[in-house]
């Protein structure tokens, strides 16, 4: 959740929102925007399924009237103005357009902007990794790999200590072709985060919140010594705010056993002795690991996703730019109290601010890949 002092005012309807967006050269305010056509996406995880490591371009689309020169390829900063003032000016990132087209008549521009994400996934890193692990002898910390890494792409990464940071990565590998997709992907699949870009233009790992639940009175669930009523631990958001709310009859089970490994008929490394099993395959970064060290790595991956328990579902709510993804969130509805992430939003309009947030997910693992990542030889 960004902190901002004014939050409030997105929330207020009687309250004038503007929009500023700077780029070489221009700016374009609500005069030449297109009424309520701004949207902005941003996804953790897109699939049915909570998959870890998923790094995700963020687009912003909007309509402009007025606006002469194209913008393709020109970087935009955007922000937000409660009550029109620039000393109150919210940060919604900076983004890359790649498409203007122009209207039929030609005075309306439809520009679909991405952040770095979206360059740095398509970025070909073979010959750093080369360079950085020039033969079988060499080795690196996955610290060092990554900000090995964030230093050849130069954008900078927000600090953090990742559960495997101290683990050691030789070179496994002798790819033709490797993406910054590949790199991101392994990466933070093997700490249980996912990766996005800031409002500041910083890479980010993003941690879900676990457990988030709280425990509340029921005519069967008794106070004892050792069980107590517990406060949920995520964002309320009140009816006041929301409009809309789907939510599946289930909550997705904990993640009660964890797996690596190279390919399926592998045994790898296995933590935990639960039924609801995660599998972690063809992650690069886990290739040619002695046993020990491997059962070290899925430890502290299993240690940090296996309190993870969500319902899926989806919401249309007063816009608050403040919530983002990876966020938990709790909606009171007339049958449940929704406990969740916001795996995916998307924020539309101006004045009038609305946000769809959502998760899917499913119920239970099945036997089957959960790896974000392509073999990579």
């Amino acid at each position: 959740m960004a902190e901002y002092p004014y939050e409030e005012l997105f929330l207020r309807d009687n309250v004038e929102k503007q929009v500023r967006i700077t780029y070489d050269g221009g700016v374009i305010t609500n005069t030449e925007l297109v009424s309520e056509s701004m949207e902005l996406n941003e996804t953790l995880c897109s699939g049915q399924e909570l998959r870890f490591g998923g790094c995700e371009a963020a687009t912003l689309k909007f309509q402009a009237a007025g606006v002469m020169r194209p913008l393709y390829g020109q970087w935009l900063t955007v922000e937000l103005l409660p009550e029109g003032d620039p000393a109150k000016s919210f940060p919604l990132g900076r983004y890359k357009v790649a498409s203007d087209q122009l209207s039929a008549d030609r005075r309306r521009r439809d520009i679909t902007a991405h952040d770095a994400m979206y360059d740095l996934l398509n970025t070909e890193v073979a010959d750093w990794y080369h360079a950085l692990l020039p033969s079988e002898q060499s080795t690196v910390t996955l610290r060092q790999f990554r900000d090995s890494f964030f230093a050849h792409v130069k954008i900078p990464q927000e600090e953090a200590a990742l559960p495997n940071d101290d683990m050691t990565e030789a070179k496994t590998i002798e790819p033709e072709s490797l993406s910054g997709r590949d790199v991101l992907t392994a990466i933070c699949e093997l700490n249980g985060c996912f990766g996005r870009i800031g409002r500041d233009g910083s890479f980010r790992y993003i941690f879900l919140k676990n457990p988030i639940q709280g425990l509340y009175p029921r005519n069967d669930l008794y106070p004892a010594k050792d069980l107590y009523p517990a406060a949920p631990d995520s964002r309320r958001i009140p009816k006041s705010h929301y409009i809309s709310c789907r939510y599946e009859d289930y909550v997705t089970h904990r993640i009660g056993k964890l797996q690596i490994r190279e390919k399926k008929d592998d045994i790898g490394a296995i933590v935990g002795t639960g039924d609801n099993c995660y599998i972690v395959e063809d992650n690069f970064l886990a290739y040619g690991k002695h046993a020990d060290e491997l059962n070290q790595i899925a430890q502290r991956l299993y240690d940090t996703v296996r309190e993870i328990s969500y319902r899926p579902f989806t919401a249309e709510a007063k816009g608050n730019p403040c919530v983002e993804p990876g966020d938990a969130v709790r909606l009171n509805t007339r049958y449940e109290i929704i406990e969740s992430y916001v795996l995916s939003r998307t924020l539309k309009g101006i004045r009038s601010l609305r946000d769809t947030c959502s998760a899917d997910g499913v119920e239970e693992y099945a036997e089957k890949m959960h790896s974000v990542n392509r073999s990579i030889r």
